[in-house]
């Protein structure tokens, strides 16, 4: 009689918090969000690099939003009804990046993730930390 031993590989994952930037999709893990709001009241910033849209208050804090668009080399976003807000904390300073939208989460294997292609531009590469081509199972 033939015994099949099963072992289990344990495989470390990451879950990310999927969105979109014009053209792209992006992801970003799930620890890193404080929050996901929709669009309100945005205060101009005058002088500012034109990668900030402005700044919102969140619960007595001042929250930076930044075109992501913009920041990545695109035109910048136009704001719409699927416009979102995720709010991160940078070194101690409260961003809001300005997405198109929010897809949804999944669990992404770690070892799935690349380093990002050399094709990519330097501003490019200074804010992804990887990319992976990932596809729905049903």
């Amino acid at each position: 009689m033939n015994a099949a031993i099963l072992t289990s590989v344990h495989t470390e994952t990451v879950e990310l918090v999927m969105f979109r930037i014009g053209p792209l999709l992006c992801g970003l893990p799930i620890s890193d969000i404080q929050e996901i709001k929709k669009i309100g009241s945005i205060t101009r910033v005058y002088n500012a690099p034109a990668y900030v849209r402005g700044v919102i208050q969140l619960r007595g804090q001042i929250v930076t939003l930044i075109d992501s668009c913009q920041k990545l080399g695109m035109d910048p976003l136009v704001l719409g009804t699927q416009t979102r807000i995720i709010v991160l904390k940078m070194n101690e300073e409260n961003v809001g990046l300005l997405v198109d939208e929010i897809e949804d989460s999944l669990l992404a294997e770690k070892n799935l993730i690349d380093a990002p292609p050399a094709n990519m531009t330097a501003l490019q590469k200074k804010f992804f930390s990887g990319i992976s081509l990932l596809s729905k199972t049903t």
